[in-house]
This record gives structure tokens, C-alpha cells and sequence, in this order.
């Protein structure tokens, strides 16, 4: 017999502020449709966050003080991360199953091919995904799709694939996504986890909830070992999550 479902997903909902009293998290408001409203958080409530840890910090605003917020702003950096993918005539276009691309004059920094994790994937010929940071120093997501898309062809010709035939392309854009581990980082990030820890019934998770440079693995990890927590209701335990979702090994 198949489990009942009785969550609701809310899409298309903008949170707009946390309310907390004496230590829990009380309201979340959102606006959704040009209206806003808000959810009451019932005593037994919990409430998971995996959303920027930056924005948390000025959704929270009073609740958290001033100079950690401020603390935030300049040390936990998140860059865009946009992705263009490129559909190709040839069944196969890298030899290897990705490339990290050093070279300043290229616009993406890594590219991957479908072809080489499922050759299901695709009917026919390859996808090829070039990633392309943006950031402050280097505001690229500014550019239009079929900018980005020009320019990774033109990326992917100076690298010396210029004998293929491009028959679609496509950009995803993932806003604050990508860590930036700036010097003096972890002092002020473990200071603002355990601040935020202190919320009876919040906890930020996750790659941008906790500032975490992490695969989806992990981030599928540190969700299971959310809700195994959860589960057990024992608060003494939450630390030694923490500490075991802290250091992932980057496979890259």
C-alpha cells in the first residue's frame, strides 16, 4: 500500500520575512500573486530553511543583531551560476566526461558532457553544459541567453572544437548558488549557524542555507540526516549534525 502524501507545496511564493518571539519562529510571510500573507507556525511546527543564508540573516532582521548581519553582507558570498547548454549534431563532442577551463578569455570555467553519465540521456547527438560564473567583479548573468550562448561557442572554439554543428541551446540561470570562500570566512559563518541555531524551531540547512560547497549527494545527505533528527526529537543531537554535514569532500 503506497504511503499518504499530506504535505502541500506552495510554488511562485516569495518569503518576505520570519517572525520570531522569545526564540521560535512564529510567522513566515510571503507574497504570492501580488498579494501577501503569511503561514502561522503552530507550537509543534518546525521550520527547515535551506534558502541564501545572507537573505535569511534580513528576513530575521531585529531578531538577529546588527553586526552580525553586517558581518554577513561582507564575508557569505554567493555568485550566480548560469548554464548554457548546447545541443550538438556529433554523437560526442569531449573526451573527457568534463574540463575545468582556466583560461580568462573563455567564458565558462568548466564544461561537462550528458553523454559521458547516460548516453540515455539524449536520442540524438550531445548536450554539452558550459558553466559560467557571475559575480560582482565579473557580472555576466547580466548578458542576454543568446549572449552567453555566442559567447560559449566561441569558448568552445578557441578551445579547438570548431567542427561541430549546434542544433538548439538552451540557459538555465541558478541565482546565489555558488560559494565564495572569502579569507576570515569561518569565523563569522560558524558564529551565525550557531546564532541561528539558538531558534527553538528553525534550523538553516543545506548548500546556500549553510553556506556549504557541497554536491547534490551530499545535499540529499544532509536533508535525510535532517529529518532522521527531527524524527528522534533530540535536541542534544543537533551539534553532531552539524559536525558531520560540515566537511564533504569536493569531488571535482
Amino acid at each position: 500500500m503506497k504511503s499518504q502524501r499530506h504535505g502541500k507545496y506552495l510554488l511562485q511564493h516569495k518569503v518576505t520575512q520570519l517572525v520570531s518571539r522569545k526564540g521560535r519562529i512564529q510567522e513566515v510571510h510571503y507574497q504570492a500573486n501580488g498579494t501577501y500573507s503569511k503561514i502561522e507556525v503552530k507550537p509543534n511546527d518546525y521550520v527547515v530553511s535551506t534558502l541564501p543564508l545572507r537573505l535569511t540573516t534580513k528576513l530575521l532582521g531585529d531578531a538577529l543583531p546588527n553586526e552580525l548581519i553586517e558581518s554577513a553582507d561582507e564575508i557569505v558570498a554567493l555568485n550566480d551560476l548560469l548554464l548554457v547548454f548546447l545541443h550538438v549534431e556529433q554523437s560526442s563532442l569531449l573526451d573527457e566526461s568534463w574540463v575545468f577551463v582556466p583560461d580568462p578569455k573563455i567564458i565558462f570555467h568548466r564544461l561537462s558532457e550528458q553523454e559521458s553519465f547516460d548516453p540515455e540521456m539524449i536520442k540524438k547527438g550531445s548536450i554539452v553544459c558550459c558553466e559560467i560564473m557571475s559575480g560582482p567583479s565579473r557580472p555576466l548573468a547580466e548578458k542576454t541567453d543568446e549572449e552567453l550562448c555566442a559567447s560559449a561557442v566561441k569558448g568552445l572554439e578557441r578551445m579547438g572544437y570548431s567542427d561541430f554543428k549546434l542544433l538548439d541551446q538552451h540557459v538555465i540561470r541558478l541565482p546565489k548558488s555558488y560559494p565564495v570562500f572569502r579569507i576570515g570566512f569561518e569565523v563569522v559563518l560558524e558564529e551565525l549557524i550557531q546564532t541561528l541555531d539558538q531558534f527553538e524551531n528553525f534550523r538553516s540547512i543545506g548548500r546556500q542555507g549553510a553556506f556549504n560547497y557541497i554536491g547534490t549527494l551530499d545535499a540529499m545527505d544532509i536533508g535525510y540526516g535532517f529529518s532522521a533528527w527531527l524524527i528522534n526529537g533530540d535536541s542534544q543531537q543537533w551539534q553532531k549534525e552539524r559536525e558531520r554535514t560540515n566537511h564533504y569532500p569536493v569531488l571535482d
